[in-house]
């Protein structure tokens, strides 16, 4: 049963994939079709920074504002060139075993992902309330419960635009992630041993 007309407001859309993100992962293939999503992507870097910057770990005034405006602007052109590189990873994975969907249309929907976030900031203040002073462990743990529910919306995209089973769904998005950070783990090594050669 199709719960969306196609009509519905960015907020609506919002609210349903907070209240039933399975169904309403279901559903956006079939009512997105524009790039509305960049600006939930936007909303959420802006968040994101601004719940850094509560958890403690941004400059103060004055310096704050034209540092707060590059770390968004250079997040968010970030984040939309992942959201690219992911999309057509997760779509190349998808199609080698065996599913069929569209690209483009991943392409418009991954962003609805990043919808957790956007919680990235409420979080920063109710955690300042009770303890001052820099969060860096309240920090990790919200970011790294943010990132598992982001992942999960991840998965229901990919399953829903290529109609595959929830575990080859799971194998496709972790795929990715799995080469991006070896690709680091390398990176971070051989500038270890660069680092280790100029001492020698």
């Amino acid at each position: 049963m199709r719960i969306f007309t196609g009509t519905e407001t960015g907020r609506e859309l919002f609210l349903a994939l907070l209240i039933t993100p399975r169904d309403t992962a279901r559903e956006l293939p079939a009512v997105i079709t524009d790039y509305s999503g960049f600006r939930m992507l936007f909303g959420a870097v802006v968040s994101l920074m601004t719940g850094v910057w509560l958890f403690g770990f941004l400059p103060r005034w004055p310096v704050l504002v034209p540092h707060m405006l590059f770390c968004v602007l250079s997040r968010f052109l970030l984040a939309s060139f992942a959201v690219f590189l992911f999309s057509a990873m997760y779509g190349y994975f998808a199609e080698v075993i065996g599913g069929s969907g569209s690209g483009n249309r991943l392409f418009k929907i991954l962003p609805y992902s990043s919808i957790p976030f956007l919680f990235t900031a409420p979080a920063a203040l109710l955690t300042r309330a009770f303890i001052p002073g820099p969060g860096v462990v309240s920090m990790g743990l919200f970011l790294l419960f943010f990132g598992l529910w982001s992942f999960y919306l991840q998965v229901a995209l990919v399953r829903n635009i290529y109609g595959i089973y929830p575990y080859e769904a799971l194998a496709v998005c972790l795929i990715p992630w799995v080469i991006s950070l070896g690709v680091m783990l390398l990176l971070f090594l051989s500038v270890l041993v660069s680092m280790g050669a100029l001492f020698l």
